[in-house]
């Protein structure tokens, strides 16, 4: 399956089911670091990136909780460059009732190749290996006849285990049922 995001200057508009809910490059609210393990240590309406697979239950670590609120852009992004949690998520839990997470490999969308799209609910145990049926894709970029640049998404296996550098909230757009993931 692929799906296309179109951007137009500092606009983004999906072709597909998937909207970008505001404007691209808006600014994120600051990442909370705690120490725990498991699902439960993750705050409802957040997105947890856990420093160990299987959501730290090995043993305590560190767990980046990015969360939307009211006062937060319409579109977190949060670029994991200047943060311990780049290069160090093992696995996700997306917490949230709202809002689809995608994680990039690279620090923006345009510097990825590999993206992993979590719907709401999703668990991921591993970021090692993400299949298709659990948000993996293959991210290509082409200029647009309007100028813009068009990212094609394609079902593919993503390994960000140790590679995580960027998450973005998107929105969902139309009928849930044609959401091409899977939790």
């Amino acid at each position: 399956m692929k799906i296309q995001f179109l951007t137009v200057t500092a606009l983004a508009a999906a072709v597909l089911p998937i909207t970008l809910a505001g404007p691209a490059g808006a600014t994120a609210p600051d990442i909370e670091v705690k120490t725990g393990q498991g699902l439960n240590a993750c705050p409802a309406e957040t997105l947890c990136v856990y420093e160990n697979e299987q959501y730290n239950t090995s043993k305590p670590a560190r767990i980046w909780l990015l969360a939307r609120n009211a006062r937060d852009a319409e579109q977190p992004q949060w670029n994991l460059k200047d943060h311990k949690a780049e290069k160090n998520g093992r696995s996700a839990f997306n917490n949230q009732a709202e809002w689809i997470a995608v994680l990039h490999q690279g620090h923006t969308l345009a510097e990825s190749s590999e993206v992993v799209m979590m719907p709401r609910g999703a668990q991921l145990p591993s970021l090692n290996n993400v299949d298709a049926a659990h948000g993996g894709r293959k991210v290509t970029q082409k200029r647009a006849s309007s100028g813009g640049v068009l990212y094609e998404f394609m079902d593919a296996t993503a390994n960000l285990n140790g590679r995580l550098g960027s998450v973005e909230m998107v929105s969902l757009s139309g009928d849930v049922g044609r959401l091409p993931l899977r939790r």
